[in-house]
């Protein structure tokens, strides 16, 4: 069955990161001082703004484009409410609900423990699960319209609607965490004698584009 594969697949999962499980518990029980401290009141926001950038990408939206924004929420949006419905009565109701709990638990997870971890990256955390949502998005669309070619229209397209932010992307000089730019500064820039680089773990892309030459020194706080 999908929950005695996905169980087994977990417990494995666990198995193997078991020597970090206690540090990364306490990272999270302890938060960071890098990240913002978090409201309540904010997390319907930070929410909001983790959606659009994981349906659309991180760059800010021409207003032009919203209508095309717009086609592919609520293709999604259908889908995912076909999908509850589907893990609730459907035929298949152990599949759709393992694909509602995949999508629904990491979500919930980050989300409750912002208050505590202080600001998430959502974007970032969570981008593993667009193939999930996806799927999930076909399958809850199958089970609302029970047509093959209406949901591989609806789904073609959604997935054209977001073609203009693909292509506004790759026409960025800089793409998400592209540390070239901050490489080029320092080039022209920096001192011969160190580049600090706080948090220390940042160093590593530069490390990688840098190739050594110019001496980065790590500088890490006690959380890290």
């Amino acid at each position: 069955p999908p929950w005695g594969r996905w169980i087994g697949a977990h417990v494995l999962i666990v198995a193997v990161l078991a020597p970090w499980l206690p540090w990364m518990v306490q990272q999270l029980l302890r938060g960071q001082s890098w990240r913002e401290p978090i409201a309540v009141a904010q997390i319907p926001r930070l929410v909001g703004e983790a959606a659009v950038r994981l349906i659309f990408g991180p760059l800010e939206a021409a207003w032009g484009l919203i209508p095309i924004m717009l086609v592919a929420c609520v293709v999604v949006l259908a889908g995912l409410f076909g999908l509850a419905l589907a893990a609730a009565r459907g035929a298949h109701r152990e599949t759709d609900g393992l694909l509602a709990v995949l999508i629904v638990v990491p979500c919930a997870i980050a989300i409750l423990i912002m208050p505590k971890t202080g600001a998430l990256n959502l974007t970032r955390y969570l981008a593993y699960l667009s193939p999930v949502v996806i799927l999930g998005t076909a399958r809850g669309l199958m089970h609302l319209w029970r047509s093959e070619r209406t949901v591989i229209v609806s789904m073609g397209l959604a997935i054209g609607a977001l073609l203009p932010f693909v292509a506004q992307y790759y026409r960025s000089p800089a793409q998400d965490y592209d540390v070239r730019p901050v490489v080029e500064y320092l080039r022209a820039h920096a001192s011969q004698d160190r580049v600090l680089v706080a948090p220390g773990s940042a160093a590593l892309t530069l490390d990688f584009v840098l190739r050594d030459e110019l001496p980065l020194e790590r500088m890490y706080g006690p959380e890290e």
